[in-house]
């Protein structure tokens, strides 16, 4: 490969990872199940069933039924206000709550990347 073509590549590849690495920062300002390519794909959209203080965990109710799901230190916690005039927010898990409506993302071993809570 020519000296020509690598910067042009190098530069994309750059552009490329920093879009991955900022798209889980953007996805306070995304609301519940408009996130492109995740929801309905690959995360859980329903309600907050119950919790489980000591594992960290929730168990989401959906119309194809239930999820458990675990939090963890490195777990983003959306807080999304809508129609009640606040901004978007972070939060914690203290702020899961049951009967609230969320889109939990979550890896192949059942820990949650991101939460997103619809707050009232």
């Amino acid at each position: 490969m020519r000296k020509a073509n690598v910067i042009p590549v190098a530069i994309a590849g750059a552009l490329v990872a920093l879009g991955a690495l900022a798209h889980p920062a953007a996805e306070i300002y995304i609301p519940i199940s408009q996130s492109p390519g995740i929801s309905g794909f690959k995360s859980y959209i329903g309600e907050i069933e119950s919790l489980s203080a000591a594992q960290r965990g929730i168990t989401m109710r959906m119309k194809a039924g239930a999820k458990y799901l675990t939090l963890d230190d490195s777990t983003r916690v959306y807080l999304q206000y809508g129609a009640a005039g606040k901004k978007n927010r972070l939060g914690s898990y203290a702020d899961c709550k049951a009967g609230l409506q969320s889109e939990v993302y979550a890896g192949e071993d059942g820990k949650a990347r991101w939460i997103k809570i619809q707050v009232p």
